[in-house]
């Protein structure tokens, strides 16, 4: 589907179903925490998809954009002193899914902007040009909690962390700084590593936000992408789990010699799912680095190719499951783990798919 019409198509949609209101939310990514992607909507089937016409589209290489109160540099940006219309002309692969709240749907382009629309009309409330291209796979919604409003954070392609204000598009000023967080600090990567940044939306958990990322395919040593939690109320790091096992910790001993430091891959680069009642993180995580080559990485290389369950609260390791030992063709686990209950011998057990 060209992703242009996208937004227009899953609008048209809400507005066969405009009095099954508190039914028309597509919050996140995978629509629930658990990644199930369910909406119970039927008003949509078989007998009557035919039928459906193009009720409004709104066109995603619109440059006119206002920029956020505090701009930082922008990714790919040629001339910094340019207006913004002259500025994002480097257009970028887009798979954004929109997310719709409130009849309000929020997505990201592939030039770069961040936009929120009326779900039912396509009108425009407020279209921003981001500080840093987003995250090519979209955005994410916070609810807010007491004493803040809702707002819409992303991942960006150069490695940052971005809160807006849901209503207006402005940043967020108490997160982090003035509403930006620096993701590549000396914690996970070397100060000449070439590539690191966030491709997928971020996952939320209660008052957290946990960007996953993507080091590239290569080099092998300086851009770890451990598994880190921020409040979204500051910016703030919470907690850490390194998603390759450093000295003292489990499974640390499955890395041969100095063949786990600083190693990069290791990443979630795709999605994550939460079982919210049971306060768990379920990660998929992709293969080391270098993709295709695992001479100097020999064992398991644990926890590549591995779905990790984490403590949500604290980033502790439950368990873990790997798909794929000592993987040299990039086979990556990237789908969110799907929660699911499986009936057997007259149980129900929680799972994950």
């Amino acid at each position: 589907m060209h992703r242009n019409l996208l937004g227009a198509l899953l609008c048209g949609c809400g507005l066969l179903v405009a009095s099954a209101h508190a039914q028309t939310n597509w919050p996140s990514f995978g629509n629930h925490p658990g990644a199930d992607r369910y909406s119970p909507l039927d008003q949509i089937n078989t007998g009557n998809v035919d039928k459906l016409q193009l009720a409004w589209k709104f066109d995603t290489t619109v440059t006119d954009a206002k920029e956020p109160a505090r701009l930082g540099p922008m990714h790919g940006d040629s001339s910094p002193s340019q207006p913004a219309a002259h500025r994002f002309r480097i257009v970028r692969g887009s798979e954004s899914e929109p997310l719709v709240v409130n009849d309000v749907l929020y997505m990201s382009t592939g030039y770069g902007h961040v936009i929120a629309l009326k779900a039912e009309t396509g009108e425009k409330i407020w279209d921003i040009v981001s500080p840093h291209t987003p995250a090519m796979r979209g955005v994410s919604y916070w609810p807010g909690t007491k004493g803040s409003g809702p707002e819409i954070v992303y991942g960006t392609m150069d490695g940052w962390l971005i809160a807006l204000d849901a209503k207006t598009g402005e940043l967020v000023p108490r997160f982090g700084d003035g509403g930006m967080v620096n993701l590549k600090t000396g914690q996970v990567m070397s100060p000449d590593y070439p590539v690191w940044g966030v491709r997928s939306p971020v996952t939320i958990y209660k008052n957290y936000v946990l960007p996953g990322c993507f080091p590239g395919e290569q080099p092998a040593f300086g851009g770890r992408c451990d598994v880190r939690a921020f409040d979204m109320r500051t910016g703030k790091l919470v907690w850490t789990f390194h998603t390759v096992p450093q000295p003292g910790e489990a499974n640390h001993d499955r890395w041969k010699e100095g063949q786990w430091e600083n190693r990069s891959g290791v990443n979630n680069w795709g999605f994550m799912s939460v079982d919210v009642k049971r306060g768990m993180l379920f990660v998929p995580l992709g293969s080391p680095n270098k993709d295709f080559y695992g001479g100097d990485r020999q064992g398991p290389d644990l926890y590549g190719d591995s779905i990790v369950a984490l403590d949500a609260n604290t980033g502790k390791l439950k368990w873990y499951f790997q798909t794929v030992h000592h993987d040299n063709w990039d086979y990556d686990d990237a789908s969110a783990p799907i929660l699911i209950t499986v009936d057997h011998d007259g149980k129900s057990i929680p799972a994950v798919a």
